[in-house]
């Protein structure tokens, strides 16, 4: 699949930190900021401090990333004032000439990523294959502010020459959100504590977007960044490109027209777990044999019987005959056929070297031809005795 993809870039600026303090009547102030003007304060005396400032500026000669596509972010904090959330304005006190100070400069940069993604077990799961950031040096497309040509085939997810952009509205609502949002500083003095935005009218969730970078707990989004704007700016970033993608499949629900939301922010193929049976005949070769053969004994037996004019074993009553022959009983039963016949079963017990039990028909003969003769000519019924 691939996918316009926005990301985030950050780098440390502790190092090009300065401090200069102001000696007044009864007060040392002292500021602490960067080469582009980005700068926070505090009196040595602890009685006021801003632990924390962001500003967004353009990309120049005076920060890391010169020439970004969106502004750039830079902020600086107090290290450790945002340890303790219930301590409000008193954290004014723990910062100090002893105080260490952290600075960090993100920016959001454009391109394009392929990526295999799989579902096991109700886990997703993203395979980076391949990105793109370059920009194209010309625009064909006059609605793009920013557009890629990758040069890869189906394999990622593009087609050939295939031309990825972000419009001109798109790159503006971000720059714009971007200026808002992530532009102001923390107050904290005496008993006030507050989060302020520094541009007048600002975003409706600047003071959210400040505390959340200063007190933001970002440990179960994975990042391994040790500053709080650069696990921010990530996560924002990380929400932009999923909502870049999802739109190639959200668009039909939009209030937009066809022709404007049927952009092609997302390409690639989808494939899908089918079940399948291989059966491997050499497998069922001796179940199918097993039950061929059973099947031609039962019907050898069913033409057997049939030749011989008696009923088939299973539906014959002649077992029964045999059923109480465990002891010194004696069954009787009656039957009635051609000829006028009474026979008479007495258990006989014999014993022997190993005292078992032995059971005869008396005046029977027990061959296979008499039996058949018998059942022939003896409709029996079975009379269980006392």
């Amino acid at each position: 699949m691939a996918t316009v993809e926005i990301r985030a870039l950050c780098s440390n600026l502790t190092s090009s930190l300065s401090t200069s303090c102001t000696q007044g009547k009864s007060y040392t102030n002292c500021t602490v900021s960067l080469n582009s003007g980005v700068a926070l304060w505090y009196l040595t005396s602890g009685a006021s401090a801003r632990p924390m400032v962001i500003n967004v500026l353009s990309g120049s000669s005076k920060t890391f990333y010169k020439n970004s596509s969106f502004p750039v972010i830079q902020y600086i904090l107090a290290k450790g004032s945002n340890d303790n959330p219930s301590a409000g304005g008193g954290i004014s006190t723990e910062i100090g000439n002893n105080t260490q100070f952290v600075a960090t400069e993100c920016v959001l940069q454009t391109g394009v990523r392929s990526f295999q993604s799989t579902v096991i077990m109700g886990d997703y799961q993203e395979t980076q294959l391949a990105e793109w950031p370059v920009l194209n040096n010309t625009v064909e497309d006059l609605g793009y502010a920013y557009s890629f040509t990758p040069p890869w085939n189906e394999s990622l997810g593009a087609k050939e020459n295939q031309t990825f952009g972000l419009g001109f509205e798109a790159w503006d609502s971000i720059s714009v959100f971007l200026e808002f949002l992530f532009a102001g500083y923390v107050s904290a003095f005496s008993d006030n504590f507050n989060f302020q935005p520094s541009q007048s009218g600002g975003a409706y969730a600047t003071a959210d977007a400040l505390e959340a970078v200063f007190y933001g707990n970002f440990s179960g989004t994975n990042c391994q960044d040790t500053d709080q704007l650069s696990c921010a700016i990530k996560n924002v970033a990380a929400a932009m490109s999923k909502t870049i993608r999802d739109s190639a499949f959200t668009y039909s629900t939009s209030y937009q027209p066809i022709n404007f939301t049927e952009a092609n922010t997302t390409t690639g193929k989808t494939q899908i777990s089918v079940s399948f049976v291989d059966v491997h005949w050499e497998w069922l070769a001796l179940p199918v044999i097993v039950w061929v053969l059973g099947a031609l004994s039962c019907v050898c037996t069913a033409w057997t019987t049939r030749q011989a004019q008696i009923q088939t074993w299973m539906n014959s009553v002649l077992p029964f005959i045999f059923l109480h022959l465990d002891g010194d009983n004696i069954v009787d039963f009656q039957g009635s056929g051609n000829e006028s016949s009474e026979p008479q079963i007495m258990g006989e017990q014999r014993r022997n070297e190993s005292d078992s039990k032995g059971y005869s028909l008396v005046g029977r003969d027990d061959s296979l031809e008499a039996c058949l003769r018998m059942a022939k000519k003896t409709q029996a019924r079975l009379q269980p005795g006392p």
